[in-house]
């Protein structure tokens, strides 16, 4: 799969770095993939190509496929449509933002692996996502940097893509602004909705639980990025179970 010229979108605000929590690495670029296109695709496995054709990764349609369908499903129990993408990324990550009042969620290739095709593990990881677009915690975030509003959390992905196929070319200082850190007080938030949200959809949320207990087990003298600002993963658990 090809990226779409339309919607190869290079951010230039590196300068701004310091004002953004997370930092860009030394490569220049991270591709990005319209999750909608890859399930749309013939092929069973998915190649996923850079701009000079090279095959970066490849995925399997169905599972995408299931990703769609179980996105479909919290979409209409919580009435927000939302945009999903699948980045670039070796460690496992998921990250959600508002661009000119539409909701974008983000999983990078490690995270679509990590889920091992479960669906109600996706469901709460989606759910988790969009349940910060649904509090506004980006936007409340932006308003809270200065500086951040002139950049416009809109530029880096411009949303020029929106109804059209294929994929983008995103700027690592890009990923930086839709990364931003939320609090802890926001994550609890998205996690106690996350999980209301998953069972509206009819998922199982066991499926929180046992995603986290992964989570937690793998972070283990590692740095992983989806939990560098969650609660402890002990006390998310226990925040989870009470929530059932």
């Amino acid at each position: 799969m090809r990226i779409n010229p339309i919607i190869r979108i290079l951010l230039v605000f590196g300068l701004f770095s310091s004002l953004i929590l997370g930092c860009a690495s030394s490569k220049s670029r991270t591709m990005g993939w319209s999750a909608k296109n890859i399930a749309q695709s013939y092929d069973r496995v998915v190649n996923l190509r850079d701009d000079d054709n090279k095959i970066i990764a490849s995925v399997d349609r169905d599972w995408v496929r299931s990703m769609m369908v179980i996105k479909t499903r919290i979409e209409r129990a919580v009435e927000i449509p939302t945009y999903l993408l699948i980045i670039e990324g070796e460690k496992p990550n998921a990250f959600a933002w508002i661009s000119e009042q539409r909701n974008m969620v983000a999983f990078n290739l490690a995270m679509v692996e990590f889920l091992q095709k479960d669906a109600d593990q996706f469901a709460f990881v989606f759910s988790h996502e969009i349940a910060h677009n649904v509090e506004k915690h980006s936007v409340e975030n932006r308003k809270r940097n200065e500086g951040l509003d002139a950049l416009g959390l809109a530029v880096g992905f411009g949303l020029s893509f929106v109804g059209v196929p294929g994929g983008g070319t995103i700027s690592d200082a890009g990923i930086s602004l839709v990364k931003r850190k939320f609090d802890r007080d926001q994550e609890r938030e998205a996690d106690a909705l996350g999980m209301r949200y998953m069972k509206l959809a009819g998922f199982n949320p066991q499926g929180a639980i046992l995603f986290n207990q992964r989570m937690l087990r793998k972070s283990v003298g590692s740095s992983i990025p989806f939990l560098s600002t969650h609660p402890t993963g002990k006390e998310r658990i226990e925040n989870l179970r009470n929530s059932m």
